[in-house]
Formats: C-alpha cells, structure tokens, sequence
C-alpha cells in the first residue's frame, strides 16, 4: 500500500475522516514536522468524490458528491474567457464571487 493510500485509510480509522489523495499527502507532511514549534494547520484540498478509484483502492468505500454537488454532471457548463490582462481578471473575480458584501 503507497503512503498516500496508507494515510487515507489510518486517518479514516483514527477520525472518521474521509480525506483525499491531495490532503493525505498534507497531513503526512504535517505528521512529520508534528514536533516542530509552529502550529501545523492542514486545509483540505479537494473532496474524495474527486478521485473515487483512489480512495476506493486505499480504504474500500465510494466517495459520493456532497448533497449540493449531487447533479454536477447534469449542470449547465459555464464559463468565461479573459484576456490575459491582470486587472481584468481580478475585476471578474471581485464582481462574481460569492462572497457576502
């Protein structure tokens, strides 16, 4: 078993946590700088529905969607094309996020 799937399934048995590959490969670095004087935060990268058959290997389940991502694949795409001008780009991000004003 890879360090990555070996740490999916312990932190699944230790916690009940379900973690994905990207934040597996986080809470083993954090694991081993776990003596260090610094607070070690770890953030999850992404949800383990994104990579099924990995997780799947490592502990035996199936990651579902989350509830509100449960028709993602029948969704509309929606995207927008930006020019490759910094100024623009954070102007679509400020005016589109879901950020409570």
């Amino acid at each position: 078993m890879d360090e990555t799937a070996h740490i999916i399934k312990s932190v699944l048995q230790a916690d009940g946590y379900l973690a994905d590959p990207h934040t597996a490969v986080a809470i083993k670095v954090a694991r081993q700088h776990a003596k260090s004087a610094a607070p070690m935060v770890v953030l999850s990268t992404a949800h383990p529905a994104k990579f099924p058959d990995a997780v799947m290997a490592a502990c035996g389940l199936q990651p579902a969607l989350p509830v509100f991502l449960a028709d993602l694949m029948q969704r509309k795409e929606r995207f927008t094309v930006l020019p490759s001008q910094l100024e623009l780009v954070q102007r679509h991000i400020e005016e589109n996020a879901r950020v409570a004003k």
